[in-house]
């Protein structure tokens, strides 16, 4: 007989119709003798049962590890230590995006970043079955870091490049780490303790940024500008029911159109201090991160997850640091933070009636914010919603030019000096400015391509490990405004510690939230081809584990805390911020200047000083015009606004007048008191 058994034997069965259907089948059961895979079954489980014994008394050999390997893993290890060893000769400004040399050495940042990942290895070869050899291919990535030893050696410094690699290496070897676990571990957290740990970290935040901002305020270290500013229409619209109004003489939208900070004059009321500003700035700020994990809850991402997520948020720097703001303290930017990541989830998801809701509200807060809403609806057109999108985008730009070009300038007789101060390199009107490609085409591209505009991106990006850019089209939102901040003149515009920022922050938060959960569906584009590449291109996003983005986001955001956050375990990275010594010195000026001036009294100072005695009857900056006298002065040679020469410069002109005589002049502030006391102000001038 021919065919693919042979006939019938001894001991072996003949064929019948269930057996020849069995034995021709390709899953036939280890019980068919004739297809002879029986036998093979048998040696496989024998070879598998001799491979674990004992061999000659020897203990079973698993997962050999290689001399390859091994060097991997040591070269990882050596670059870890290097660059953390390296980036602690450093103090890294924000501001100017600068490395300077510091004799300040750490030794808990080398032990923590090697605890971090040393645990991580360790649970992903004991729980997560991954391989000595698999272990050396992921974190092979940290052996380039072994050039920061060089540098060391060398006594030299790749400035702020060094901290973007180091960022960068630690969250992307973390990440594949995790992604190569080839076991799912399922790691869990109940539900309830995951949100009692991220409510006491939110608090601990606010505690600290309350704290902090506090005691920069009683080191003459808080502006009149932003803080200041606000304080008084707060407190005028309580004390004289003037509207929002910062002097009596202007009117309730002079600078800015921010009618949403009148939502805060009744709780103003009962705490009518400019700590009230410091603590509701510090809450909304933490008070995002329970916003951003319940979205994450609200993603199917796991308790864990969330909470992963809402503790990387806290420890960006962006956070930190804007609460700060560079002496700025509060801007009613950061009240739009939540009602713009609340109303770009309701957009993404349909929600269409609670998105304009929320978004109204965040739009109230300022004019600018009108750049977000293009973006938003740019976002929008990429997932196909084109009408949808275009709607907003053409609205966020016809309620920018409205509100700033035509009602500003109508509503203060006067015209929206922001465009003149900060773009007048590429023209004087908003026409100008859009024409500039063309018409200014060398300083358009020379302001676009500046280098502190990569130090922007990258400090924006790194400390989440990139992971935002696994939802692009949810990321693209913020290119608009950081369009408007890289043509703009002004440095600030362009760091992280900015508050024309803020919202940046939350939309590339909400971009991590919808890539780690894999929500961001695929775009669909109209042209075959031009979809399958898109698709090749995308590919590996897909096969990123949620896992192992929220790790590698994490320890982005654990190294980056270290040297550009302003919590107590990061070095001192603000230059505006002078030596302790200098603040010793500010704070027992403060001390004594608040004493010497009485509740009722009129006074003029520079920024600094003068945001100490906004609850006077009368205070004004010197260099606010129109100009009226007042019984005291108070100026600061050494704040930051302005140069010492022009602090002594307004004090010998007072005392030439001969109507003044010096009070107060140690640690660098001078107090000038009337000789005659002026009679007191008019009951409507304020």
């Amino acid at each position: 007989m021919t065919g693919r058994h042979a006939p019938s034997r001894e001991g072996v069965p003949s064929q019948t119709p269930e057996t020849r259907n069995c034995w021709s089948s390709r899953t036939c059961k280890t019980s068919c003798l004739p297809c002879g895979r029986s036998e093979q079954r048998k040696r496989q489980i024998k070879m598998s049962k001799n491979a674990n014994k004992p061999n000659n008394g020897a203990p079973p050999v698993r997962n050999p590890i290689e001399l390859r390997h091994a060097i991997f893993v040591a070269l990882a290890v050596v670059g870890l230590i290097a660059a953390v060893m390296e980036n602690e000769g450093f103090t890294f400004e924000v501001l100017h995006h600068l490395a300077r040399a510091t004799d300040n050495q750490r030794t808990y940042p080398l032990y923590l970043m090697l605890g971090l990942h040393a645990g991580l290895w360790g649970w992903a070869l004991s729980r997560g079955g991954l391989s000595f050899g698999g272990l050396a291919r992921a974190v092979w990535p940290l052996a380039i870091l072994c050039g920061n030893g060089a540098l060391l050696l060398l006594n030299l410094s790749s400035g702020m490049l060094s901290l973007y690699a180091s960022m960068l290496l630690m969250g992307l070897c973390a990440t594949r780490v995790v992604q190569a676990c080839p076991r799912e571990t399922n790691l869990r957290l109940p539900t309830v303790a995951a949100w009692i740990l991220a409510l006491l970290a939110c608090l601990y935040f606010v505690y600290w940024m309350s704290f902090f901002l506090e005691a920069m305020h009683e080191r003459l270290l808080l502006g009149y500008s932003d803080i200041g500013l606000y304080y008084k229409r707060l407190l005028n619209s309580v004390r004289y029911g003037a509207y929002l109004q910062v002097y009596s003489e202007l009117p309730p939208f002079w600078g800015h159109f921010s009618p949403g900070l009148i939502l805060l004059v009744p709780l103003f009321a009962c705490l009518p201090t400019i700590k009230f500003l410091i603590l509701t700035q510090a809450i909304v700020l933490g008070g995002t991160s329970l916003l951003l994990m319940f979205l994450a809850r609200r993603h199917g991402l796991s308790a864990l997850s969330s909470l992963a997520l809402a503790i990387c948020y806290l420890l960006y720097p962006s956070t930190s640091q804007i609460a700060y703001n560079f002496s700025y303290g509060f801007n009613p930017n950061t009240l739009a933070l939540p009602f713009f990541v609340a109303g770009g989830y309701c957009l993404l998801e349909r929600r269409h009636v609670p998105a304009t809701i929320l978004l109204a509200l965040g739009l109230s807060m300022k004019e600018y914010l009108a750049i977000y809403i293009v973006g938003l609806g740019i976002m929008l057109a990429l997932h196909r919603r084109w009408r949808t999108g275009a709607i907003m985008a053409a609205g966020g730009v016809l309620y920018f030019v409205l509100i700033s070009f035509v009602f500003m300038p109508w509503h203060s007789q006067s015209a929206y000096d922001h465009m003149a101060r900060g773009y007048s390199t590429l023209g004087s009107s908003l026409g100008d400015v859009v024409l500039a490609p063309f018409t200014q085409t060398g300083s358009f591209f020379s302001l676009l391509f500046a280098p502190a505009n990569f130090s922007l991106v990258l400090e924006l990006l790194l400390p989440m490990g990139c992971m935002c850019l696994l939802a692009p089209r949810v990321a693209i939102a913020v290119l608009p405004v950081l369009g408007m901040s890289w043509l703009h003149q002004g440095q600030p515009f362009k760091c992280i510690a900015f508050h024309y920022h803020v919202c940046t922050m939350g939309i590339l938060f909400l971009a991590l939230i919808r890539g780690i959960s894999r929500r961001d569906e695929p775009l669909a584009l109209p042209w075959q081809r031009l979809q399958a590449r898109y698709d090749r291109s995308c590919a590996w996003i897909r096969r990123i584990k949620p896992g192992a983005a929220i790790t590698g986001a994490l320890i982005a955001a654990v190294y980056a805390s270290l040297f550009l956050s302003l919590f107590p375990w990061a070095k001192q990275n603000v230059g505006i911020v002078p030596p302790n010594n200098q603040l010793m010195q500010n704070y027992l000026a403060r001390r004594d200047i608040v004493q010497l001036i009485p509740a009722d009294a009129t006074v003029t100072g520079d920024g600094r000083s003068i945001c100490q005695f906004l609850d006077r009857r009368l205070s004004r900056r010197f260099q606010f015009d129109p100009y009226f006298e007042t019984d005291y002065h108070v100026y600061q040679e050494r704040f930051w606004n302005s140069n010492p020469s022009v602090v002594r410069a307004q004090v010998e002109k007072i005392m030439a007048s001969g109507a003044y005589e010096i009070i107060y002049q140690q640690h660098g502030v001078h107090v000038l008191k009337r000789i005659d006391p002026l009679p007191p102000p008019p009951g409507d001038l304020f």
